[in-house]
This record gives C-alpha cells, sequence and structure tokens, in this order.
C-alpha cells in the first residue's frame, strides 16, 4: 500500500507479489524453490545418493570404502561384497547388515542403509570412524597404560553382553574388530559371522577354504573364525556355538592385551591343532617380563576353559571381575580365600591400617582361618601360589612379634607347624589332579613354611619326601637322612633307591624316551603303586603338555595300569586326533580308569575317534568326560555300562549286533548332541 493512498483516501490496498511467490511456493515452482529451499532442493536431486568414493580397507568378506552420502551430507563407510565374493556370499553379507541394524548399543557400529549397487551387489553403509583398531593401540609405544586398555576391554563386554541379550552372538571377535577413538570411544565391528541363536542351526554351507599361514584373518569356509581367537567349538563345524563361544574370545582378547600375543600362535593349522587340543598356558609363566596380575591370568584361564561349561556363565561375570580387579577386590576366577581378601583389604585402606593388624590378620589367618580354608576344594587354584608368598612376605614382616603373638593365640610352633603340615596334606589331596603344579608349589611352601616353625618335625619331614618324589627328584628325597628315613615306609620307597640320580622338578622334565623308560622299569620294581604312579603323571603332564612323543609316554603310562609293558598297542594320529587301542592279551581285564582320580586315564590328549579292540570286557563307564565324538567298540568281544557314561560331544557309537542292550546303553548314556548307534555284524 502507498503512503499517498494512506494519507489520501484512508483506505488500504493489497501487494500481490509476496503472495505471488507464496502461490508458486505452493505449486512447487523450481526457481522459486531453489531461492527459497535450497538445501530440500539438493536432496530432491540426490538421485547419486554416494560419492567421492575412497578404498580404506579390505577383509575376508568385505571391502569398505569412505562414501560421502548426498542425503545426509556426511561422510560415511560403505561396504561393499568383495568382488571375488559368489552368489554363497550375498545372504551372509546381507545377514549382517541386518544383524547389526537390530542392535542399538554406543559400543556397537550402526548401520545408517542397505541396497543394491548397479552391478546388483549387495552394499550397506555404517559409522565412519577413525582407522585406529585396537590392534594397532596394542602395537603403538605408549600402549603400556593396563588401566585404559581395561576401560576398553570393559566396553566390549558391555557391547557383547547387549548383543547376547539379544539372542545374537559374534563370533569373530578380536582386535582388529575393535575401533578405538582417541576420546574414548569405542565399538564392536565386523559382526559377518554373528548369528542370531535360534538361527544357529541353520548355517549356510560354503567352500572350504585351504588352511595356510595366515595372520588375523577369518577363516569363512566349514572352520569359521579367527584362529588364535577361536573357541575350540569352532574348530568342529559340528559343535554348537553360542554365548560361552564368545567368552572364550574375550578371554583370548584380555590375553592379547596383558601379553601381546593370543593364547595360540603359529600357522592356521598350528593354531588350530592347539585351540582344539590345549588348554591356555599359564600367562605368568610364558610371560615372566610382562608382570601378569596373578587376578587378571585367573580370569584368562577361566574365560579359555576348552569345556564351554567350565568358563564364566555369562559376559556380565567376567565384565564384574575386571570391575573387581580395578576397584581393587579380589576376581571370583582365583577363588580368593581369608589370607588374599585380607591382602586387599589391607591394600585397599594402606594408610589406616597399622602393621599391628597386619600382624593379627596374618596370624589369624595361620592359626584358624587360612588352615581352614586350605581343607577346601575351592583353594585348588593357579592363585595357591600367590598366597603362600604373600604368606611369606607378611610372616617375614612380623617376625619380632612372634613370640607375643604366639601367646595371645596361645598356640605354639609345634602345633602350628602340624597344622601347616595337614593343611599342605589335605590340600594336595583334594585338589592336585585339577591343578597338579600350582597344588604341589602351594604345598611345598606351606610344608617349608612348617619346617621352618619346627626343623625336627616328623610330619612335615615326610611330606617333603612325598613332594620330592612326586617331581621324580629322588636325589633330593634320599640326600636328607633324616627326610629320607621318614619317608621309607611309603610304597614308593623302592623307586626312590632305583633311581636316585632322578633330580628333575617342576621346570626339567625327563625326555619321552626317559619317560618311558622310568614307567616301564617301575613297573617291574613295584606294580601295585598306581595311585603313585598316576600323580606322578598327571604332575608331569601338566608341565610338558602334549608335546612331540607324548603318545609313547601314554602309551607307557596305560600299560603300568593295565598289566604292564606289551599288554596294550596305542596308534595315535594327531592331526584327525583319532586313536586306536589293541589289546593284547585275552585274559586281562582293560581298564582305562584311575585308582586315585577316578578319572579316565585317555584324558590328557585330544581324541575325537576312539576305537577299542579287546578280547577281555571292556567297561564304557571308565571312559566318562573324553570329548571324544565316535567311538568303535566292534571289535571288542564284549562290552558292559554298568553306571552313567557323561561323554558330553558323542555323536556316534559303533557296535556288534546285540553287542549291549540298546536301551541300558541309551539310559545310561548323557551327550550334548544326538548319539547315532551304528551296528554292524560280528567279525565284519
Amino acid at each position: 500500500m502507498s503512503r499517498e493512498d494512506t494519507e489520501g483516501k484512508g483506505s488500504f490496498s493489497t501487494d500481490h507479489r509476496l503472495a505471488d511467490i507464496y502461490e508458486a511456493a505452493l505449486n512447487e515452482d523450481d526457481d522459486v524453490l531453489e531461492s527459497v529451499c535450497p538445501a530440500f532442493v539438493q536432496l530432491e536431486e540426490a538421485e547419486d545418493r554416494y560419492e567421492k568414493e575412497t578404498f580404506i580397507g579390505e577383509g575376508g568378506l568385505k571391502s569398505v570404502y569412505k562414501v560421502f552420502d548426498r542425503r545426509t551430507q556426511r561422510w560415511v563407510a560403505m561396504a561393499k561384497l568383495r568382488k571375488d565374493r559368489r552368489l554363497q556370499f550375498y545372504d551372509i553379507f546381507v545377514r549382517e547388515a541386518w544383524l547389526i541394524s537390530s542392535l542399538s548399543h554406543p559400543n556397537i557400529i550402526k548401520v545408517h542403509d542397505a541396497g543394491v549397487d548397479e552391478e546388483g551387489r549387495p552394499f550397506f553403509t555404517m559409522d565412519l570412524r577413525g582407522n585406529r583398531s585396537l590392534a594397532e593401540l596394542l602395537n603403538e609405544a605408549e600402549s603400556g597404560n593396563l588401566q585404559e586398555l581395561l576401560d576398553i576391554f570393559l566396553k566390549v563386554c558391555d557391547a557383547v553382553a547387549y548383543a547376547h541379550s539379544k539372542g545374537i552372538v559374534h563370533l569373530d571377535l578380536k582386535p582388529e574388530n575393535i575401533q578405538c577413538e582417541e576420546f574414548g570411544e569405542v565399538l564392536v565391528c565386523d559382526w559377518g559371522l554373528g548369528r542370531r541363536l535360534e538361527n544357529s542351526s541353520e548355517e549356510l554351507e560354503m567352500e572350504v577354504f585351504p588352511l595356510k599361514s595366515v595372520r588375523n584373518s577369518t577363516l569363512l569356509g566349514k572352520i569359521k573364525g579367527s584362529p588364535g581367537y577361536m573357541a575350540p567349538e569352532q574348530t568342529n563345524p559340528n559343535m554348537t556355538k553360542d554365548e560361552k563361544t564368545d567368552i572364550y574370545a574375550l578371554g583370548c582378547l584380555l590375553h592379547t592385551i596383558l601379553c601381546g600375543e593370543p593364547p595360540f600362535t603359529g600357522t592356521t593349522e598350528e593354531v588350530l591343532q592347539k585351540t582344539a587340543g590345549s588348554k591356555v598356558p599359564s600367562l605368568r609363566d610364558r610371560f615372566n617380563a610382562r608382570n601378569v596380575p596373578p587376578s587378571l591370568e585367573a580370569v584368562v584361564l577361566k574365560a579359555t576353559r576348552r569345556r564351554p561349561a567350565n568358563r564364566y556363565d555369562s559376559v556380565l561375570s567376567l565384565r564384574q571381575d575386571i570391575r573387581n580387579y580395578l576397584s581393587g577386590f579380589a576376581t571370583k576366577a582365583e577363588e580368593p580365600g581369608f589370607l588374599r581378601e585380607a591382602a586387599l583389604f589391607v591394600n585397599r585402606n594402606r594408610m589406616p591400617v597399622s602393621i599391628t593388624v597386619v600382624a593379627i590378620f596374618v596370624l589369624s589367618a595361620l592359626s584358624v582361618l587360612f588352615i581352614q580354608q586350605l581343607g577346601k576344594e575351592q583353594l585348588a587354584t593357579q592363585e595357591e601360589r600367590q598366597r603362600a608368598d604373600e604368606l611369606l612376605s607378611e610372616v617375614n614382616l612380623i617376625s619380632s612379634e612372634y613370640e607375643s603373638l604366639f601367646e595371645e593365640q596361645a598356640l605354639t610352633k609345634q602345633e602350628l607347624a602340624e597344622q601347616v603340615a595337614r593343611s599342605a596334606s589335605n590340600l594336595r589331596n583334594l585338589a592336585f589332579f585339577e591343578r597338579p603344579v600350582a597344588t604341589l608349589e602351594q604345598s611345598e611352601r606351606l610344608i617349608q613354611m612348617a619346617l621352618e616353625l619346627d626343623p625336627t618335625h616328623e610330619y612335615s619331614q615326610q611330606q617333603l619326601y612325598t613332594i620330592y618324589s612326586l617331581q621324580m627328584n629322588y636325589l633330593s628325597a634320599s640326600s636328607d637322612p633324616l627326610v629320607l628315613n621318614r619317608g621309607r615306609n611309603f610304597g614308593f620307597t623302592r623307586l626312590v633307591d632305583a633311581f636316585s640320580a632322578f633330580d628333575y622338578d617342576l621346570i626339567n622334565r625327563p625326555k619321552p624316551e626317559d619317560m618311558v623308560g622310568f614307567l616301564t622299569q617301575a613297573f617291574e620294581i613295584t606294580p601295585r603303586i598306581t595311585g603313585y604312579i598316576e600323580r606322578v603323571f598327571a604332575l608331569h603332564v601338566d608341565v610338558v603338555g602334549n608335546r612331540e612323543g607324548f603318545d609313547r609316554e601314554l602309551e607307557a603310562f596305560v600299560q603300568f595300569h593295565n598289566g604292564g609293558p606289551g599288554k596294550l598297542r596305542f596308534h595315535y594320529d594327531k592331526i584327525s586326533a583319532s586313536l586306536k587301542i589293541h589289546y593284547m592279551d585275552d585274559a586281562a581285564p582293560l581298564n582305562l580308569k584311575g585308582r586315585t582320580s577316578a578319572l579316565c586315564l585317555l584324558r590328557y590328549i585330544p581324541i575325537r575317534t576312539l576305537t577299542i579292540e579287546s578280547q577281555a570286557p571292556v567297561e564304557l563307564s571308565h571312559l566318562m568326560g573324553l570329548d571324544i565324538e565316535s567311538l568303535d567298540i566292534s571289535a571288542c568281544r564284549q562290552s558292559t555300562l554298568e553306571a552313567q557314561l557323561n561323554l558330553p560331544h558323542l555323536q556316534q557309537i559303533v557296535m556288534q549286533r546285540g553287542q549291549i542292550d540298546s536301551g541300558s546303553f541309551r539310559q545310561h548314556l548323557r551327550s550334548n548332541d544326538p548319539v547315532e548307534v551304528v551296528e554292524v555284524d560280528s567279525g565284519r
């Protein structure tokens, strides 16, 4: 409206220019839209959504590129199926995108878009983060901050625990699949092997890739996973993979954080063999310079136990143990006793606690609680040696106050020596077959402590004689006349005399041929000490593991329990983990059960296929607990199963027709898998 009109007429008229612009905008006039809504026009015209593609890296399944998303105006990561991956990989790739999209967690990579490109191949886009993975962080010179690395590990546990709560497992956790940003963001990536547990039986069949020497590569054939971080069940396509499989991988990941490498290294074939057949060795023994905290070693060893049932119940339990360690509390994996808890209490409250209180704690533990705790089976862990070291250290600190404190406790040195020696014996009886080396070391330290209290204590000298003898350190057992005299009533004394030059210990062990010779001669000298021989062999295995030539040692060991040399013939194939036992004597029974432990004598080697040939009766309950998948007893004249038999991974048993009543057999047999019973005619 013009000024003249306002002053002269006192009335208003409409200016139609703005109305025309508004009308044009409503009608989506292109020229007006470009001037009024340029962002909308740019979004509308973004037919080719992704541009400025830059290659970032490549994995076993996909190639990853940095691209600019014109629709959201940001840089994202685009995953494309590798050009050499054919149709059988399409669904695996797409399902990975769908699986990640179903997860919403701050420590899990996010997927934004999925589709099919102009070549008809699938792709998906996800968050673009920095290029630094946990593997690269561990390789950096300044990566020694354990607190920082454990914080990263806790975030990984959070992500995996969340996925498990949604029924999803990752199955390929390793440092290369974890991104670590400089501002503390941690993302678990590469869910290509992940799957929903309810669909665990619907794995796609893929071509088998040859095993070769690779590092940090994911296998995508019948065996799927990353060697070094795979659980034993991943080496067998027929075994169940679930949350416990991820827990094993987290244990390997923590092993790498603490030691700089996963538990097993070598070529792919070597790593797979070790994973399937060996337990994870002690971190502190292998990586002494790393100063691995005993509490964290216990966490790793619990998470990476070969049998899934023996691992942590959940990722949350594993995470809580790490939080316990960071807060100065004991981890459940180490199964702490009173002294361990007391030491941690003192450490958390160092300033308020006086040396007098420490002294009372230690002496009270010695005289009351520690003695009681040592009688319990849960103390049979790898922390026994640590507890003994702590005990000796604290006792040395307060040695000047011994006399007054003994008066307060109304306990003489002789009485205390007796209690310590008895507790050492109880500990060895309860825990020896679970952790032979750690238990014997702990027991020896306690006996040495008892002898410091009373050098002439008779029972302690007997126990020291036994400890030396179990180590095959017959030189030490016979060198002290007083100790030797105390042990004269033991049944293995004849071996001490016969092999008095043996000075083996927990590090220096006999060669395979020497161990075979010892077992052969031991049977000739004193064949009835089967319990002692089983303990000696269990300790020996805990030191040397399944080394080259071990099958010959095991054969001699089983022969000792089955009538002596020449009664059995072994054939063990390490590659296929198959064992054939041919029993030579028709008269004597085949006994594969330990005299002391009641465990199967064959438990020391990985066996997937076991074949037994015998004209003597075979009691199948002697095989209790073996990880065998196939059992062939068709060449046995008679087989019985009179007690419950737990073979958790058994899938097939081959027997003569009518050899065992099938109803009774199935009633006593326990397996996690359906068991196929194959009956064959005799004399096949």
